[in-house]
């Protein structure tokens, strides 16, 4: 569930960046293009859009009956890089109900014990898509840190538009 970045995703956060860019720009300039609590409300919605989203959506396949439990193991790691420092990446590899193989990257993996090559994990997998795989504790961990990173934004947004009038 909580593979790279969705293209909803990333449309989101390219759209929400250059609407307050360009709001900023209008300000510098003091053309007033939008009232400032249009804007607030934008960076509101996109926000919540933003570290909302997976939670909804995992909510939602959780509570379909679509998914059978297996298990997983991890086939090998790597360093992935991304700006000056990196983070690990699991390749696991499991098998479906047909008994076929698959090997998949786990790219947002929450583990409270560190895991090592050879480690077993357990997963469920989607009836119908073999690839769709939910890791139960990482998905809900990762859920309950990006709703308290969502609260915590809004409430600043909020905050800053109430000692903002």
């Amino acid at each position: 569930m909580y593979n790279k970045l969705g293209k909803d995703e990333i449309i989101v956060s390219i759209s929400l960046f250059i609407f307050l860019l360009g709001y900023g720009i209008s300000e510098d300039y003091q053309a007033n293009t939008f009232p400032p609590e249009f804007a607030l409300i934008v960076l509101m919605i996109g926000t919540a859009y933003l570290c909302f989203n997976r939670v909804v959506k995992l909510l939602v396949n959780r509570n379909k009956n679509n998914f059978y439990c297996a298990s997983a193991v991890i086939q090998s790691t790597k360093l992935v890089h991304a700006g000056k420092g990196g983070y690990i990446c699991y390749v696991i590899k499991y098998e479906d109900e047909s008994n076929n193989t698959h090997i998949k990257e786990l790219h947002n993996f929450f583990s409270i014990k560190s895991l090592d090559v050879g480690d077993e994990i357990k997963i469920k997998i989607d009836k119908n898509d073999s690839d769709n795989i939910i890791l139960p504790f990482s998905d809900l961990a990762i859920a309950i840190i990006m709703c308290v990173i969502g609260i915590v934004f809004e409430t600043v947004i909020i905050i800053i538009c109430v000692y903002a009038h």
